[in-house]
């Protein structure tokens, strides 16, 4: 172990010049420390997976997604986003079990400057309409068992709904809306401090609440779990001097996307070290 413990530790590895470098800045009026280095945005985040563009991102039963055809897939979403008038701000929902669509509505979603709404999959009719009017949505990414919940409500409702792995009467199936979308990611600017998220508390006590968070917000949570890493590193570099593992990074998705630990600690820590999940 170094001399000086943590403290000394943590100063060496975010002093100015270093990867997890931290600095001060002013935020809505409250000082924040950030991170120097962190992307500008999710879409940078999700760039970033191209490092390893032909390696195994994300597994789903029999179905396998490299790095670049996520990102792929995600520009398509981004691009015919775009052309159904969603703009930087807007709310999009996605109510889904963890399919692969998820990971990619969210990045197409985030990539634009949209709002990705994640949805408890688990909510009733009730509680889906809650949150479809709670959050103000434009447009929603729902599967069959959402939209079965929502048949009771279709009079009330006034929303474009895309249908994930089916195709009921009066909604647009997935493979139609992102048929002739273009593979080229936009690049339309998306400023640091933009929403990026909602995603709703569990409602124990009243209804659930809408809970928002910047891309600057997620990206630094992401760096301050990976400067942890670093700092352990410099404080047992005998650790750190361990033999590079023969496999590769994976990990099993074992919560709903739509909470934190799935969606922050799970999918988009993934694309930095390109973890197949």
């Amino acid at each position: 172990m170094v001399q000086g413990g943590l403290d000394a530790a943590i100063a060496a590895v975010t002093e100015s010049g270093q990867p997890y470098a931290t600095e001060t800045r002013t935020i809505d009026g409250v000082d924040f420390v950030v991170f120097s280095n962190a992307p500008d945005n999710l879409r940078e985040l999700y760039r970033q997976g191209l490092q390893h563009a032909d390696r195994v991102f994300f597994v789903y039963q029999d179905e396998r997604f490299t790095y670049q055809e996520a990102w792929e897939e995600a520009a398509r979403v981004g691009n015919q986003l775009k052309d159904a008038g969603i703009k930087t701000g807007d709310r999009v929902g996605i109510s889904l079990r963890n399919y692969p669509e998820w990971i990619f509505a969210f990045m197409g979603i985030t990539s634009i400057g949209a709002v990705a709404v994640a949805m408890n999959a688990w909510w009733s009719g009730e509680e889906i309409v809650y949150g479809i009017e709670d959050s103000g949505l434009k447009l929603l990414f729902a599967d069959e068992e959402r939209i079965e919940r929502l048949r009771p409500y279709d009079d009330k409702l006034n929303i474009q709904t895309i249908a994930v792995r089916c195709q009921p009467e009066g909604y647009i199936p997935w493979d139609q809306f992102v048929e002739n979308g273009s593979r080229l990611m936009p690049e339309e600017p998306v400023p640091t401090d933009t929403n990026a998220t909602i995603l709703y508390t569990s409602g124990s006590t009243a209804h659930p609440k809408g809970v928002l968070s910047s891309h600057r917000a997620i990206l630094n949570a992401l760096m301050c779990w990976e400067c942890g890493g670093a700092i352990g590193a410099y404080m047992f570099p005998q650790a750190a001097a361990a033999p590079t593992p023969l496999y590769l990074p994976a990990t099993i998705l074992t919560v709903p996307l739509f909470h934190v630990t799935g969606l922050v600690v799970q999918f988009l820590q993934s694309f930095k070290p390109g973890r197949k999940l």
